[in-house]
């Protein structure tokens, strides 16, 4: 069934062994960057990590009983500003660390975008599936299965018209939303869900004139304020890459509180 699903996503080439084998290689290559570490800047380990947490915009975010979307906007030393990494990446791969193994009580997903960037559909399908992942005995239920495949079947059948990608964008988004909201739908009110994402800065093909950041945290808003289960989202992005600060009020929150934007600047150590 999920190996059906898989497909349906247009993820015949995921494996979960090259997802985690991804990350594994990209901690090293935050860890090992030369400039963003270097001894003379604030870094986002240790207790200035445990700092972090200790803030009232995580604690809120972590430990509310409500579904809420975490926006961390790095921006790097300013002599360092210019570099690919951020400093706040740490901050979800240690959160991804915190989830393995995952515990029995909650499910999470996460995806970090490629530094040549890419596009909405994939990152949130990747995510899609990890989660279903947790789910295979409530996909046995026909009826709730028949709900989701409908749901699938709708996608397909938008993006199979024959016309252009630009043609069929927002139509593909609706349909694309509502495959999100099917999945939240297999996980009750009592069940916890949390979504890392790293430098959805990056969620866009500048070169084709495809730019889906501000369309991926609105997707992530309508989410997080649709789910019945509680949902977590963490997003780290790139401030120097691309400012969500500006754009905080243009991302459809309909509830208030749904949504934090937090703003981080590294320092120098001390």
């Amino acid at each position: 069934m999920l190996n059906e699903i898989q497909r349906h996503l247009n993820l015949s080439n995921f494996s979960y062994e090259n997802h985690h084998k991804g990350l594994d290689e990209y901690q090293k290559a935050l860890e090992s960057d030369e400039q963003l570490n270097a001894p003379y800047f604030e870094q986002m380990r240790g207790r200035r990590l445990d700092l972090f947490k200790a803030d009232k915009d995580y604690q809120s975010w972590n430990y509310s009983d409500q579904s809420c979307l975490l926006i961390l906007s790095g921006h790097n030393n300013r002599s360092i500003s210019d570099i690919d990494q951020c400093w706040l990446s740490p901050i979800a791969t240690a959160l991804i660390q915190d989830f393995n193994p995952c515990p029995s009580n909650l499910a999470y997903s996460y995806y970090i975008f490629h530094p040549q960037g890419e596009l909405l559909y994939r990152s949130l399908s990747v995510i899609l599936l990890q989660l279903l992942n947790r789910k295979r005995q409530a996909l046995r239920d026909k009826s709730q299965y028949d709900e989701f495949r409908a749901a699938l079947y709708e996608l397909q059948n938008v993006e199979h018209q024959g016309r252009s990608i630009m043609d069929i964008e927002d139509e593909r988004l609706a349909a694309f939303h509502k495959v999100s909201l099917r999945v939240l739908n297999f996980f009750h009110e009592s069940e916890h869900v949390y979504i890392i994402i790293d430098r959805a800065d990056r969620c866009c093909d500048l070169k084709k004139g495809s730019d889906h950041r501000k369309t991926l945290l609105k997707t992530l808003v309508r989410m997080v304020e649709a789910a019945r289960c509680t949902l977590k989202v963490l997003v780290v992005i790139n401030g120097d890459q691309w400012d969500v600060e500006r754009r905080k009020d243009e991302l459809g929150q309909k509830i208030k509180g749904k949504v934090i934007v937090h703003t981080a600047e590294q320092g120098d150590s001390s």
